[in-house]
């Protein structure tokens, strides 16, 4: 599992920081797209139509990429996966 996050450093998102900080306190991997370095802003704004904040953040399992949303779905998203870890046999 690997997660995608597109995010910006100018100005700065504290969502942007705070999730790359729950994905590395979990010691998930992840890349970070940041707008304005890595793609300027229309380029962004073409690939995901509709989209008017970030971060936004992906996972990618086993090849297929699906969509969380920003910071709050992520945190929902890793909760959800640590709760069900210690129910596994």
């Amino acid at each position: 599992m690997k997660f995608i996050l597109y995010t910006r450093e100018n100005p700065p998102c504290p969502h942007c920081n705070s999730a790359k900080q729950l994905l590395e306190s979990n010691k998930m991997e992840y890349h970070s797209n940041v707008i304005g370095k890595d793609l300027d802003i229309q380029e962004f704004l073409d690939t995901f139509p509709g989209q008017k904040s970030v971060p936004l953040i992906f996972v990618v399992i086993d090849g297929q990429q699906s969509r969380i949303g920003g910071y709050t779905e992520l945190k929902a998203f890793i909760d959800k996966i640590n709760t069900t870890k210690g129910l596994s046999l």
